[in-house]
């Protein structure tokens, strides 16, 4: 949150319209649905990723809708918090942390079906989370792909000059 608030002040600051996703949704918004109109609506689509951001399947599933819409017209701006995501280790522990969490959520619905209980509350996280797994090979692809900016400590005022830069064209 302070990363993207830091990135909201810069942009801002330099007469940039921001459109943070988590500041303009509304209780009771469906998460997918507004993600996808959000992304549709915005010229520019600024991802800031780091290794923990890139375990979440909110993040994965925004950066999929990136990946798309910026063959479409949007430009996607990729601003890296850290180098993890090229870094062998990074996707070998991070596939074995999806694998835990996927065995973790089928025992939790085995043990709740076992009491005939409803499993739907453990459905839509484990198909995410699935589906995370399934595509962070060909997430970590296209960050390999595209030129992202570092915006990590002290690289902070030069990627976010650069950023500014490709946004004002």
């Amino acid at each position: 949150m302070l990363a993207m608030r830091a990135v909201k002040d810069v942009l801002e600051d330099n007469g940039i319209d921001v459109f943070v996703d988590i500041q303009r949704m509304g209780v009771g918004d469906n998460i997918e649905v507004f993600i996808e109109k959000a992304l549709r609506e915005n010229q520019f689509i600024l991802s800031i990723i780091s290794g923990n951001s890139l375990k979440s399947g909110w993040v994965n599933q925004e950066l999929s809708a990136a990946f798309l819409l910026s063959r479409f017209g949007s430009k996607w701006l990729p601003a890296l918090l850290d180098q993890s995501c090229f870094d062998g280790r990074f996707y070998n522990d991070t596939l074995d942390e999806f694998d835990q969490k996927i065995a973790e959520l089928r025992l939790t619905m085995t043990q709740t079906l076992a009491k005939n209980r409803d499993i739907r509350p453990f459905q839509d996280e484990l198909a995410r989370t699935q589906d995370l797994q399934n595509n962070f090979g060909k997430t970590i692809q296209h960050l390999r792909n595209h030129l992202g900016e570092d915006i990590s400590d002290k690289n902070f005022a030069g990627g976010m000059q650069r950023i500014v830069q490709a946004v004002k064209g």
